[in-house]
């Protein structure tokens, strides 16, 4: 069964990148991938697949993180989006913020999103698990 699965996400990465091709479309191992910070504080029953980045038509850079929830639990967790100019100063925004997401069990799950400006270098995500006791 675990060879199965791990076959199942191999032929899901490789569709993603074929997929992705285009020229303004980047993507590399997450393994690797230093704009992806996820806390120590996260259940390892969460995968992350790929992160594409992509140049759109207003020069805004658009981001996706592709992951799936692979534990049979549902798992709450805050992410945000820090957006950096080409000296590397950070570029504070009303996006700059702590966002709640709930990853179903079982089931895959996408982050989306936007630079607040035209001009972005580069981008880091950071990821921790949402241990506020609200809803």
């Amino acid at each position: 069964m675990a060879k199965h699965f791990k076959l199942a996400v191999l032929f899901i990465s490789l569709a993603l990148i074929v997929l992705s091709g285009c020229a303004s479309t980047s993507t590399r191992a997450l393994s690797e991938d230093q704009r992806l910070l996820v806390h120590s504080n996260l259940n390892s029953g969460v995968l992350f697949e790929s992160l594409i980045e992509n140049v759109n038509n207003g020069g805004f850079t658009e981001v996706q993180l592709s992951g799936r929830n692979i534990s049979n639990n549902v798992q709450k967790i805050e992410y945000k989006i820090d957006w950096f100019d080409s000296r590397g100063m950070e570029i504070k925004s009303i996006l700059s913020r702590w966002n709640k997401k709930t990853l179903v069990n079982n089931m895959p799950f996408q982050i989306h999103a936007i630079s607040p400006k035209a001009d972005i270098s580069s981008f880091k995500i950071l990821i921790i698990r949402d241990d506020s006791s609200g809803s």
